[in-house]
């Protein structure tokens, strides 16, 4: 048989898919059967007529050979809703719908750019088809008919649907470059490919976009020093949704940060510091001999910041470079060296002249004098002491211009006195006074850079504050040195003892250490401690605790058993919480062995000058420590632990009440969301 438009045709012998050509245009078939030798009658008027517009290219099913067996090209077979679902390098998936079509077959077409025909690829009873075999990164046009194998009816063919596979996945990943915060990646090209997108992730974070490129190179920006990343590439083509599979995942460095180096010339020798670099495995000294920089040391771990470098010559600049670095797969990778920076060697003295007032004369004008009433009648300028060190102190061959006094204490013939570095640079320390001339014999360097808030002598060990513990330094190895006539002593604690409260300031009566804690808002505690093990490794037992008033900076018993307390907070009136008094006690101690301490209420209040510290007895002077001099925005300064007539301080019978108006009290204290603490202060 032979198909024409509209009519039927008598044609010998069977039919053939090579014959079948043609019938996917817009009209309808009719397809018969005729016996052999009838005349075909001829062609309708309408076959003369001019031809309709051809589709060209892909859009072109007409040449596709009907299905052999059909007998008829069926409208109702229609093929709807034809798409790509889904692709691979190599393949891809079509889907459609067919609702007439309840028992058949489907045909997939693909058309071939090269003979410009659709060529057949395979069939389906399903409707969906995995076409592979394709080539990676290419576009593709397809076209599907229903065939009805039970009425060998079949349908007109779908318009072509275009369909994409993936470029290929990308090969051979590496790394260019990497530096602190940028890391540069290059690959292999993939045929094909329109561009690239790359995915990095931080440790073992999620992958997240990073850029796309048409290039095979990819400089990835704002990174963070220090840190491991991963990556991987996907080659895309057509859409950025068409993407390849990923490319092996590769892992590379950022390079640590360059540090911040400083410098601190001291006596023949230099301390070299710096910040901690993030993922820093450790860093290089460089030290300039003169001529060039050559390497001093390797520092291992991160938080190995300092370098003591000793044996050099004073007079003269010393200058450093750092540089950290990291490893990464058993490699190291380098910051870069540091800026340079440098310092002079020198040594200098502890200064022990006064801070603030030369004489008695410029004493007697101070503000702190004059406005102070009872401290201005009880003062003895003769037996007080001039601060050493606020104005310069020499700390283990290094020097401080920022120590901050104190504690004070009394130990046999000797005055000591704490102070810290306030920008902590350096170590705290203790300075030994002798009592008799006043003058600075030998300076304690502390193992540390604590407060230093409270010292307290036992008869045997010095005591110092830090935090919540006390700590005590056996007393003859400072003995030793004194005797040995040494000026500087490094002490290190003997035993550290944790205590229930924060230790502010201690002192030391009827064989126990008393203990008080220091909050500018709230009430504080006063623990009371019996020494065991004195003479070998000292440890506390509590006996009793009880609650003290806010901003207890010091503490000390007259005789009659009268308990001073030393309370003082911030510089100057403007600020919050500004107090300055010696408040005088006489405490309930009959049940001090049951562990009941009873305070009582205040007998006496005394003005003192501003930032008063600690204080201590000895014979028949109060003596108070001052830290203003340390401060210059500070009112009422002093630079001098004063004595003061003890008697006339703790005796409140003949003394007026002082005026509610210098205690500056608060008002309401529980407005304030928590505890804040003058500079320093732990």
């Amino acid at each position: 048989m032979r198909f024409t438009r509209g009519k039927k045709i008598m044609l010998a012998g069977i039919i053939t898919g090579a014959l079948l050509a043609g019938l996917c245009g817009n009209a309808a078939y009719d397809i018969a059967a005729v016996n052999a030798g009838e005349q075909a009658p001829p062609l309708p008027s309408e076959e003369t007529a001019a031809p309709l517009p051809t589709p060209a290219g892909y859009q072109d099913v007409a040449g596709i050979p009907v299905t052999p067996g059909a007998i008829s090209v069926n409208d109702s077979l229609a093929i709807d809703e034809m798409a790509f679902v889904e692709n691979t390098a190599t393949s891809v998936t079509l889907s459609w719908v067919c609702g007439a079509l309840q028992d058949g077959i489907y045909y997939i077409y693909r058309y071939n750019e090269d003979s410009m025909e659709y060529e057949y690829v395979g069939s389906s009873r399903e409707t969906s088809y995995v076409c592979s075999g394709l080539k990676p990164a290419k576009k593709y046009y397809f076209t599907v008919c229903a065939f009805d194998e039970v009425n060998k009816l079949q349908g007109r063919y779908a318009y072509p649907v275009g369909a994409y596979t993936r470029p290929k996945k990308v090969q051979n990943l590496s790394f260019i470059d990497n530096k602190q915060n940028t890391i540069e990646l290059e690959w292999d090209a993939v045929p094909g490919a329109d561009g690239y997108i790359i995915y990095h992730a931080e440790g073992s974070g999620n992958f997240e976009e990073a850029g796309k490129t048409t290039e095979t190179t990819f400089l990835d920006e704002g990174l963070l020093s220090g840190k491991n990343y991963r990556y991987k590439v996907r080659a895309y083509v057509f859409y950025k949704d068409n993407r390849s599979a990923a490319s092996e995942i590769a892992k590379m460095t950022t390079l640590p940060a360059k540090p911040a180096v400083m410098v601190k010339g001291g006596d023949k020798k230099a301390r070299i510091s710096w910040n901690a670099v993030t993922g820093a495995a450790g860093y290089y000294l460089y030290w300039y001999n003169g001529t060039e920089y050559q390497y001093l040391e390797k520092l291992k771990g991160k938080n190995n910041t300092e370098y003591l470098h000793k044996g050099l010559e004073n007079g003269v600049y010393s200058q450093y470079k750092v540089e950290a670095y990291r490893v990464f797969k058993e490699t190291e990778y380098k910051s870069g060296a540091s800026d340079m920076r440098k310092d002079v060697l020198s040594k200098q003295d502890t200064v022990t002249a006064p801070k603030l007032f030369k004489n008695k004369k410029i004493f007697k004008k101070s503000s702190a004098y004059l406005l102070c009433k009872e401290f201005k009648k009880t003062v003895n300028y003769e037996k007080s002491f001039v601060i050493p060190g606020v104005s310069g102190t020499d700390v283990d061959g290094f020097y401080s211009k920022n120590m901050c006094p104190q504690g004070i204490t009394f130990a046999k013939s000797y005055l000591l006195l704490s102070s810290y570095d306030r920008k902590k640079e350096e170590n705290s320390v203790v300075y030994v006074m002798d009592k008799q001339s006043r003058k600075l014999v030998m300076t304690i360097v502390l193992p540390n850079k604590t407060h230093a808030g409270g010292l307290a002598y036992d008869g045997e060990n010095l005591w110092v504050t830090q935090t919540d513990t006390v700590r005590s330094i056996p007393f003859d190895g400072i003995e030793d040195a004194l005797a040995e006539g040494k000026k500087e002593y490094l002490a290190s604690y003997n035993t550290i003892c944790k205590l229930t409260h924060t230790a502010g300031s201690l002192t030391y009566y009827k064989k126990k250490l008393w203990v008080a804690s220091y909050d500018e808002l709230a009430s504080g505690y006063l623990g009371v401690y019996s020494i065991n093990q004195k003479s070998s490794s000292p440890e506390l037992e509590e006996i009793a605790v009880t609650r003290v008033p806010s901003r207890v900076q010091g503490l000390t018993f007259a005789d009659g058993g009268k308990l001073v307390l030393s309370r003082s907070c911030q510089t100057n009136a403007a600020q919050r919480s500004f107090l300055h008094v010696l408040d005088i006690y006489k405490p309930n101690l009959k049940k001090l062995s049951d562990g009941i301490i009873t305070l009582g209420k205040v007998k006496k209040t005394v003005d003192m000058p501003s930032m008063n510290e600690e204080i201590a007895v000895s014979g028949k002077y109060l003596y108070v420590n001052f830290e203003s001099a340390a401060f210059s925005t500070a009112v009422k300064r002093m630079d001098r632990v004063c004595a003061l007539k003890v008697s006339s301080i703790v005796s409140w019978e003949k003394d007026k009440k002082l005026k509610t108006s210098s205690l500056k009290k608060l008002e309401n204290p529980g407005l304030f969301n928590g505890l804040w603490k003058i500079p320093g202060q732990e």
